[in-house]
């Protein structure tokens, strides 16, 4: 089989030592059993298992995807409890009560 083929194992013969494949194409081949040595390899696996040292490479990672991943988080702080809010302001939350 060249790389990048599947095949579906059908069965195990041990008194022959043989294993009957199923190809994509939908031919059977029949095969020694000593020479099958990893099934179900899959190509990259655990390369999203790595964490990001760095910033910058989870900025690269996401950029690609069109993840929201650097957003601020929106319930951090009530507008009206955080330091650099001006209570003098005329743009004032929505939910802002005067006797706070």
């Amino acid at each position: 089989m060249r790389r990048g083929n599947c095949a579906t194992v059908t069965a195990h013969n041990p008194e022959t030592k043989e294993t009957p494949i199923l190809l994509q194409s939908g031919a059977k081949k029949d095969i020694q059993s000593a020479i099958l040595v990893v099934i179900g390899f899959v190509t990259g696996g655990g390369r999203s298992d790595k964490s990001t040292l760095k910033a910058g490479s989870a900025y690269h990672k996401y950029n690609c995807k069109r993840n929201n991943w650097s957003g601020a988080r929106v319930a951090a702080m009530n507008l009206a409890e955080h330091p650099w809010h001006r209570k003098g302001s005329s743009h004032r939350c929505p939910s802002y009560r005067e006797n706070l």
